[in-house]
């Protein structure tokens, strides 16, 4: 049940092929939140390609996954990692760092821990948030109520 779960909010993050042009194309917006069973979604398409970019937060059970759709690793070798850029400038990072190159397939990091999904939120909802790897980035402009409803499930879950 629970990779189910998590593989319908990859399924909805990833609906399309994905590409190595995705960075060469204008940095898209997400907006809006859509629900589906026990997660919420934002996403928005990559301008040019079938590829989306976003995140998505998942309760199974009482187990929370935030998963954030970055798209394929640059042709080159290069180090990513998950981050967010506030408004106000500061940055704050997720995860391990991978150094990867278009062979690695696509990057899609995780969080598990709520400690870490919580801060995620609380970065990845400020004013003018920028999520990025350093490679592929999308802004969130879904707004305080947006991060409000995310951190309403994250405190639900379980």
């Amino acid at each position: 049940m629970r990779l189910t779960i998590c593989l319908l909010a990859l399924a909805l993050l990833v609906p399309g092929s994905l590409s190595d042009a995705s960075a060469q194309v204008p940095t898209p917006r997400v907006r809006q939140v859509e629900a589906f069973g026990a997660g919420l979604v934002l996403r928005a398409p990559l301008p040019g390609t079938e590829s989306f970019v976003g995140l998505a937060l998942v309760c199974a059970g009482n187990q929370p996954r935030l998963q954030v759709q970055l798209g394929f690793f640059p042709p080159q070798p290069m180090a990513l990692q998950l981050a967010v850029r506030a408004g106000d400038g500061t940055v704050e990072r997720f995860g391990p760092v991978f150094t990867a190159d278009s062979r690695s397939g696509i990057h899609a990091p995780a969080l598990f821990e709520r400690a870490e999904i919580a801060r995620f939120i609380a970065a990845a909802f400020s004013t003018a948030a920028l999520v990025s790897n350093g490679y592929v980035s999308f802004f969130n402009d879904a707004g305080p109520a947006a991060g409000r409803q995310f951190r309403q499930l994250l405190d639900g879950c379980g």
